[in-house]
């Protein structure tokens, strides 16, 4: 089992995992420039909400946010912006091994906003969306969703604001659940400067 200190490190800024994770992402943003979208500034915002999205996929579904399942999203977005799943991957993926693809899959989900300035922005978007359904339907399964539980992990006061929000709809559990050290350590990480967790 890991100590809270392993886990501390695992949050720190990786300087090597961040030369891999934004030369994948330089990699997916060239990718776009030449196939689909012409303004780089949507490219950032595609590549942001996508990886928001595979994120959340790996995230949904747990009763509470849990730091290994956002790493495992973050790992299966930067595999994908490679084309890492398919026949004829990017010359990048055989360099990722499955150490430095955790590492990178560490850096991404911990210094999100260091790789997509727009992160929280967007995220607050995303998961308003999830709370105020079109149809106005009582959120079903709220417990389990992987955008609320990554919203409420990596945004300053939302858990609080999606468990009111559910219990103004009749709904009475708690829908964000993060444990207290992975949103302390996460907090630390999105809204500064990584390298200072775990040092006195």
């Amino acid at each position: 089992m890991k100590t809270e200190i392993d886990r501390d490190n695992e949050a720190l800024f990786n300087d090597m995992a961040h030369e891999y994770v934004r030369k994948i992402l330089n990699i997916a943003e060239d990718k776009l420039l030449e196939r689909q979208i012409t303004n780089p500034i949507e490219v950032e915002e595609y590549l942001c909400r996508f990886y928001i999205e595979e994120a959340a996929g790996i995230v949904q579904g747990a009763t509470c946010f849990i730091q290994c399942d956002a790493t495992l999203g973050a790992e299966g977005f930067l595999l994908k912006c490679v084309g890492g799943f398919t026949e004829k991957p990017h010359p990048i993926r055989k360099y990722l091994t499955p150490t430095r693809l955790r590492a990178c899959g560490n850096q991404l989900s911990f210094h999100t906003t260091t790789y997509f300035p727009r992160y929280r922005p967007i995220l607050t978007q995303r998961y308003v969306e999830e709370l105020h359904p079109p149809d106005n339907s009582v959120l079903i399964g709220a417990g389990w969703n992987g955008i609320l539980h990554l919203a409420a992990a990596s945004l300053p006061g939302v858990r609080e604001e999606i468990n009111r929000e559910l219990r103004r709809r009749g709904l009475n559990y708690d829908a964000a659940k993060v444990p207290a050290a992975h949103l302390e350590r996460r907090m630390r990480a999105l809204g500064g400067h990584g390298r200072q967790i775990g040092r006195a």
